[in-house]
């Protein structure tokens, strides 16, 4: 086997480092949020809701599948899964590192924004209004990312994937996740303060939250008939994430389908394209060897860094440059 090169050393410290901290408990404070999260990733994977919704999805995806030729599990499908091990805790570092000047700054200069809206409502009532605010900044932020080159950059990686999954929601660059944490919490800080004190229901919304994000990746063939128009469906979600010119620019929504208001909902609700990105160099694990996902891991995480990756992402599909995995 040949030496580990240095990309690979890095991602082999920041895991060893991750691992210490959930271990140990080092250093502190931080070592225990990033101990909860490795854990809390690992009971997931474990957990009897991940099984039965695995069960489901494979089920569908094996009845109804959008790409017949795509595995059910694969070292890409497997990378995906690896994201909820390494990005969670890494981004969980990260935000612990930002939330004190955060909560200092909102304190010193935006007290005034934080006003509890829905404290007189039923609960049920208020999490839905919570839900339906939080989806439409989410949408919005996700109008962002592919409009901004900044925001862009790290976004592709989501955007990489060929072999579209339900763990694909977690395929997410470090940086992007700490972006989206933020922009999908901080409106309950701000106008649901009272729903944050009720961990239980608010953990709740987050799952349901989680698992439509699932469902949306999934190989699955559905629009879901008239609920398309209110609630985002896999077909939709696959045009967004489509590897054709045409389908490019539309289908933000996460939840629901806020671009039928802003005339960015694309009228194709029957096919399933390809996916992925115009890239035949992106890095992506093709065995199961670790130094394999390693290296690719080390490779994703750098990608947005390439001086030339808006270009080489930007250019319309050319069939005769495309390799076998787009086929």
């Amino acid at each position: 086997m040949k030496s580990l090169q240095r990309r690979e050393i890095v991602v082999v410290l920041v895991i060893g480092l991750i691992a210490v901290a959930a271990v140990t408990e080092a250093p502190g404070h931080l070592g225990e949020l990033v101990r909860r999260q490795v854990l809390n990733s690992f009971a997931f994977l474990t957990s009897i809701q991940l099984i039965a919704g695995l069960v489901g999805i494979f089920i569908l995806e094996r009845k109804f599948p959008a790409q017949p030729n795509v595995p059910l599990f694969s070292p890409a499908v497997a990378m995906d899964a690896l994201y909820t091990f390494v990005v969670q805790p890494l981004t969980v570092v990260l935000l612990v590192l930002m939330s004190d000047p955060l909560s200092n700054f909102l304190a010193d200069n935006a007290s005034w924004l934080v006003v509890d809206t829905t404290r007189n409502l039923p609960l049920p009532v208020a999490l839905i209004c919570g839900l339906v605010i939080t989806d439409f900044f989410v949408w919005l932020a996700h109008v962002l990312k592919h409009k901004i080159p900044l925001l862009w950059r790290f976004h592709i990686i989501h955007h990489s994937q060929v072999q579209i999954n339900m763990f694909t929601s977690n395929r997410i660059h470090p940086v992007e996740h700490v972006q989206d944490l933020i922009i999908q919490t901080l409106p309950y800080f701000i106008l649901f303060p009272s729903l944050t004190s009720n961990w239980k229901s608010f953990m709740v919304l987050n799952v349901l939250y989680a698992w439509q994000q699932r469902f949306q990746h999934s190989n699955i063939a559905t629009n879901l008939g008239p609920l398309r128009y209110i609630i985002v469906t896999p077909q939709s979600h696959r045009v967004h994430h489509s590897l054709i010119e045409e389908h490019w620019n539309s289908n933000y929504g996460s939840v629901f389908t806020w671009d039928r208001l802003f005339g960015m909902q694309h009228a194709d609700v029957e096919s399933y394209p390809i996916t992925g990105l115009n890239d035949n160099d992106f890095p992506e694990p093709t065995t199961w060897s670790p130094r394999d996902f390693l290296r690719c891991l080390a490779d994703q995480f750098t990608y947005p860094f390439k001086s030339d990756v808006i270009a080489r992402v930007s250019q319309p599909l050319d069939a005769d440059r495309m390799t076998s995995r787009y086929r």
